[in-house]
């Protein structure tokens, strides 16, 4: 997204009809650590399979720690953002 005094000018995404899309996953702290993350990825992997997908996509925070560990188990790295902080902004 392109922004200019504070606004909006453009965004895009893109769609792929042969790529499943995770675009966000929680499980409370709880529940952590009794696999119902693997079982929630491995239904929907397989929803997205039986939907006709042939790939799955997500996307995390790296500074988030345990999703990196979580989701670097089954997927591999494709693209990358860069982030720079701003001091005295945001």
């Amino acid at each position: 997204m392109g922004v200019s005094t504070g606004n909006p000018d453009a965004s895009l995404i893109l769609r792929d009809d042969k790529t499943a899309s995770i675009v966000m996953t929680y499980v409370a702290d709880r529940n952590r650590g009794q696999g119902v993350a693997g079982a929630l990825l491995s239904s929907a992997i397989e929803a997205a399979r039986n939907s006709g997908y042939e790939r799955c996509a997500v996307d995390f925070e790296t500074m988030n720690t345990a999703a990196a560990r979580f989701w670097l188990k089954s997927f591999k790295a494709a693209t990358q953002t860069m982030l720079r902080w701003i001091p005295g902004q945001l």
